[in-house]
């Protein structure tokens, strides 16, 4: 793209400063749980219609989750996702009120230059990413079918374009028996807390056998009251962590099993609860990664193109399975900071904080219409996307 169109795309951005960062310091003074983000849906959806966006709220069965239209259609579909739920007690410790701001600009300025010509835009409203899972619903419901491209950004100590993140879920599982005297009567009682301990080992018998860098962690939550009474109940929580959703689903068959093992040993009747929130691995698309960096060095930014995250999860996972996708992290304070922390609460109601927030909406903006102008990219992302989900051979 030719610096003059990068300028004007940067001060079509400029121009939201103002509104943009007023409305982010009022969502990090109003912190909301996920599915409690009421003054935030509100908040970033009458800023949307203001600019002329269709906003319904309420949608895919979430009273905090929204989805704004605009724009004539006939052409690319671009989405930008906006999550903007906060942490309990800590309040915006993950730095939420600065890039769901950040999506609706550069919503707004996309918009703004098009004419909305040739073009649909959508700002996803997506609550409860803390816990929720709040994508993984507006998933399924297609919320994405159709979208060419969906992006958003996240707070971080560091600059990266293209983070890839873990597919993960979880299970509780409960276990019944059946209780008797420990001392006077053991041969009546069924133990249901030696059900979760050979399940315990079970996990542990088959970690030789995890694809490298796959997890599971597994704790006993309940296991008796005293010790002179066999247990007929025991309760236990696992997580599964692995690099692709393949992968996970195929540890969760084995949990599973070594679930059912212990129970025909013991004799209890269990139950296996699994997570509604199953989050898939991120596939961040290279050619989208590409067109973001341009973007980060115009405007000056030390940052990392790749980085490979085998530990965390997230939802955006999930979209990033629908339609290409882009989710970058930007820096907001020193290096070395912590998420989920006082002080990244504090840095995402810093100057450090909004110029981030400023500098990812004009990215975002940037890759969008370098998109939309460039139809060879168009291909090149299809194409990616399309490989690395299995789709083409």
């Amino acid at each position: 793209m030719n610096q003059s169109k990068r300028e004007e795309i940067f001060a079509k951005v400029d121009g939201l400063q103002a509104e943009l960062t007023a409305m982010s310091k009022e969502i990090w003074a109003h912190p909301e749980v996920c599915f409690e983000e009421r003054f935030a849906c509100r908040t970033l959806s009458e800023y949307l219609k203001s600019k002329g966006f269709e906003v319904e709220t309420g949608v895919y069965g979430m009273e905090t989750a929204f989805i704004a239209h605009k724009g004539k259609g006939g052409g690319a579909h671009i989405a930008f996702v906006a999550e903007y739920d906060a942490l309990p007690e800590l309040g915006h410790a993950c730095g939420h009120n600065l890039y769901c701001c950040a999506a609706c600009g550069a919503a707004v300025a996309l918009d703004e230059l098009t004419g909305g010509e040739g073009i649909t835009i959508t700002v996803v409203g997506s609550p409860a990413e803390e816990g929720g899972g709040g994508k993984i619903p507006m998933v399924e419901g297609g919320a994405f079918d159709g979208v060419d491209i969906a992006m958003m950004c996240h707070a971080e100590d560091d600059t990266i374009v293209e983070r890839v993140l873990v597919a993960t879920t979880g299970m509780t599982v409960e276990f019944h028996g059946k209780s008797a005297h420990a001392g006077g009567s053991p041969e009546k009682g069924i133990n249901a807390a030696t059900a979760s301990v050979l399940t315990y080992n079970n996990i542990n018998a088959l970690r030789q056998h995890f694809v490298p860098g796959n997890i599971v962690s597994a704790i006993i939550n309940e296991g008796g009251v005293m010790s002179n009474t066999i247990p007929d109940y025991s309760k236990m929580s696992i997580g599964i962590r692995a690099a692709r959703k393949e992968q996970r689903d195929a540890l969760v068959e084995k949990v599973e099993r070594c679930v059912e093992a212990a129970a025909l040993v013991t004799g209890c009747t269990y139950e296996v609860h699994k997570s509604p929130h199953a989050s898939d691995d991120v596939l961040p698309n290279h050619r989208l990664g590409l067109s973001y960096r341009e973007a980060l060095d115009a405007l000056g930014y030390e940052n990392v193109l790749q980085a490979d995250q085998r530990c965390y999860g997230w939802d955006f996972g999930n979209v990033s399975h629908a339609c290409p996708a882009l989710a970058p992290y930007m820096k907001i304070g020193p290096t070395g900071l912590v998420g989920h922390t006082d002080a990244f609460r504090e840095c995402a109601n810093s100057p450090e904080g909004y110029k981030s927030m400023m500098d990812a909406a004009k990215c975002l903006c940037y890759t969008a219409y370098d998109y939309l102008t460039h139809p060879e990219m168009q291909k090149e992302v299809r194409a990616e996307f399309e490989r690395e989900n299995g789709m083409t051979r």
